[in-house]
């Protein structure tokens, strides 16, 4: 971001030195027509250059108090200004667009591998049907009990699923650490504890609704866990000593 605008600056420095008028300075920087046309002109190429430098502006700018305030138009609002930035950077100059395909394709990959080889997908519904059960067990304090038999083989300790509430965020999805893992019963215990904001208003939203989940959704596992090789006794060497406090237990609950 520091490199971009010291360059848009830089060159529109120099581009303010050699301009004979501030009329042929305007005629450089704004896309205005020159004598009837648009394209190649210098206008439309450092114009597209600033629109593209004011989009990364105002991504790097909403990336705080917008997005924990109001977490749905910071999403929309990013992937328009994301889309524009591109767009108004090849238009700026072409050169750009062989930058834009690496990263793009590793994206497409990343969704790709999670949605068809790596993660479970689960919707909520009545827990009497065999949904996600919901417990209060203290005030702030939300238990999940998600019933998949083949994610409880997979799991391991330390690993977490994705966990996405449509009725509180649609966009949203937060990690939540699998706590407990039932392989027997084909069970996952997890806890959420209202320590943030999304978190404070999930278990505001569940305390005096235990029952049916049909707007919680999850997709998972995700993560690495080293925890299992740890305590195998034919891998370590030593005694191994497992340290946590406050909802950050759950991670380690599992194994120990």
């Amino acid at each position: 971001l520091w490199w971009s605008l010291a360059h848009g600056m830089l060159a529109t420095i120099a581009y303010a030195l050699k301009a004979p008028s501030l009329y042929v300075f305007m005629l450089q920087m704004i896309p205005f027509p020159v004598d009837g046309v648009w394209y190649y002109s210098e206008g439309v190429v450092n114009g597209m250059g600033w629109a593209a430098l004011i989009l990364l502006v105002m991504l790097w700018g909403t990336n705080g108090i917008l997005r924990d305030k109001q977490f749905e138009w910071f999403t929309v609002l990013h992937r328009l200004a994301s889309i524009g930035f591109v767009l108004f950077c090849n238009l700026h100059d072409y050169s750009t667009l062989p930058f834009l395909w690496p990263g793009l394709v590793a994206l497409i990959a990343a969704r790709l591998k999670t949605k068809y080889f790596t993660a479970h997908y689960m919707r909520g519904g009545d827990a009497s049907e065999g949904g996600i059960k919901v417990t209060a067990p203290s005030p702030g304090l939300i238990r999940l009990s998600v019933p998949d038999t083949n994610l409880a083989k997979e799991i391991q300790p330390g690993q977490h699923l994705m966990l996405r509430d449509k009725e509180l965020s649609y966009f949203q999805w937060h990690p939540i650490t699998v706590s407990e893992i039932d392989r027997e019963y084909g069970m996952l215990t997890q806890h959420v504890k209202d320590l943030g904001d999304w978190s404070r208003e999930f278990c505001r939203r569940w305390e005096d609704r235990e029952g049916t989940t049909a707007s919680i959704e999850y997709k998972g596992p995700y993560g690495s866990s080293h925890i299992e090789s740890l305590l195998d006794p034919k891998q370590r060497k030593s005694g191994v000593l497992l340290v946590a406090g406050g909802v950050g237990i759950t991670g380690l609950s599992e194994a120990a």
